[in-house]
């Protein structure tokens, strides 16, 4: 929960800094997202041990932290399409709730099966 308030909140206050890391390319043509996100998986050890850690004290399911890393940033990724195609005309903050609820406990309301 810190990590995705965190990631809101600098997504907020510099949208266009996070727009430029997923649009820019560098001389490389390596994607500046690809980038930025392997940056980050090294520079976030913490997050890394507590997830660890929840998973031993089964908080979480056994799931390879890459996948849960990629998986969140994606999300949020896809909530910040959204929130810049909208002309970012409301709080980004406000969709933490959303963020947390669909990552943590998925789009299915109880006991439905599809």
């Amino acid at each position: 929960k810190k990590m995705i308030a965190f990631w809101i909140n600098f997504i907020s206050e510099n949208p266009v800094v996070y727009q430029l890391i997923h649009t820019e390319a560098n001389p490389e043509g390596i994607s500046n997202r690809l980038i930025y996100y392997d940056y980050l998986t090294s520079s976030l050890p913490v997050f890394k041990k507590n997830m660890i850690s929840q998973n031993n004290d089964t908080k979480i399911k056994s799931v390879n932290f890459y996948s849960v890393f990629y998986g969140i940033m994606g999300y949020i990724d896809g909530i910040f399409i959204k929130w810049y195609r909208n002309d970012r005309q409301y709080n980004l903050r406000d969709e933490i709730p959303g963020i947390e609820e669909v990552l943590f406990h998925g789009i299915l309301e109880k006991d439905q099966n599809i």
